[in-house]
C-alpha cells in the first residue's frame, strides 16, 4: 500500500512502503504527519497524539530511557525494582489501550 509523501508542502508523490524510510531521511514527510521522521521519538509522539498511549505517558521520557539503555557509555544501567515495575506497568497499560478486550 503506497503512502503519500510531500516535500516542502508542494510536491506530492505516492511511494511504496519500502521507499518511505529513505525518502524521510531526505526531508520528505508523510502527508498529514509533518513531524514524523521515522525516529522512535517521532513514533512515540504520534502514538501519544493518536491516543494509543496512556494520557500520563511522557513520550520523550520513554525515548530517553530507551536511548540510555541502548547507547550506554561507560557503565551498565541497573534498574531498581520500582523502575522496572513502572516500565512493566506502562507496557501493560499501552497493550490494554491498544487491545481493550
Amino acid at each position: 500500500m503506497p503512502l503519500k509523501l510531500t516535500r516542502k508542502q508542494k510536491v506530492l508523490e505516492c511511494v511504496p512502503i519500502r521507499e518511505v524510510k529513505v525518502r524521510l531521511r531526505h526531508h520528505w514527510r508523510i502527508e498529514g504527519l509533518p513531524n514524523f521522521d521515522f525516529t522512535l521519538r517521532a513514533l512515540l509522539v504520534w502514538a501519544q497524539d493518536a491516543g494509543f498511549l496512556p494520557s500520563e505517558t511522557d513520550a520523550k521520557a520513554i525515548a530517553d530511557f530507551r536511548n540510555d539503555m541502548v547507547h550506554r557509555s561507560e557503565f551498565n544501567w541497573t534498574l531498581m525494582p520500582d523502575q522496572t515495575l513502572h516500565m512493566f506497568d506502562l507496557l501493560i497499560r499501552v497493550v490494554v489501550k491498544l487491545w481493550p478486550e
